[in-house]
């Protein structure tokens, strides 16, 4: 398969996965793609399509959500 220039997307895909903590592997197998997916997109040697782009975009944003810390109810502490 020829290499071709990887794009703005091809090269901040590496820089969200970091962020996460995450590897290929761990990416592809969270995305439900074969393990050298990820690898071959970052070289920009494979493309997806929109569809797949939105389910990534879906599994890089799936954190949980934690309550602001001024909404949760924290007992005052009891003083002498």
């Amino acid at each position: 398969m020829a290499s071709r220039k990887p794009s703005e997307l091809n090269l901040t895909l590496p820089v969200i996965r970091s962020s996460l903590n995450w590897n290929q592997a761990e990416l592809a197998r969270a995305a439900g793609l074969p393990p050298n997916a990820i690898s071959d997109f970052e070289r920009g040697n494979r493309a997806f399509s929109a569809e797949k782009l939105e389910e990534l975009a879906g599994v890089v944003t799936d954190r949980p959500k934690f309550p602001p810390v001024d909404h949760l109810k924290i007992p005052p502490s009891s003083q002498p």
